[in-house]
């Protein structure tokens, strides 16, 4: 853990966090679902203080959109088997929105 300066991101509960430590927090989310949203006195932490790269945050907001969704549906196909957002799912029936499996 790097020292915290008063300059380093205060949570809204108070707690100040390095950014280094609260990116790896919430790059841990995306593996944890457990420490999905990021949170700290069960307070969500706003994903502005993280301060995350453009390509970081969409695999941030894809993760959560999965880890958020009820009954998830993944691709059929077994080298795929990608989550497949609500939006992509018409009368039951999903399609999965990678273009490699929409070419089969």
């Amino acid at each position: 853990m790097e020292s915290v300066s008063k300059n380093d991101p205060h949570t809204p509960c108070g707690h100040a966090y390095c950014l280094e430590c609260l990116k790896e927090l919430f790059k841990a989310s995306m593996q944890d679902e457990t420490l999905m949203p990021p949170s700290c006195c069960r307070q969500e932490i706003p994903i502005a203080l993280a301060k995350l790269t453009l390509n970081e945050m969409i695999d941030f907001n894809a993760k959560r959109l999965e880890y958020s969704t009820k009954d998830r549906l993944y691709c059929s196909q077994p080298t795929c088997s990608t989550f497949i957002p609500p939006k992509f799912i018409v009368n039951s029936v999903g399609t999965c929105p990678k273009y490699v499996c929409k070419k089969l």
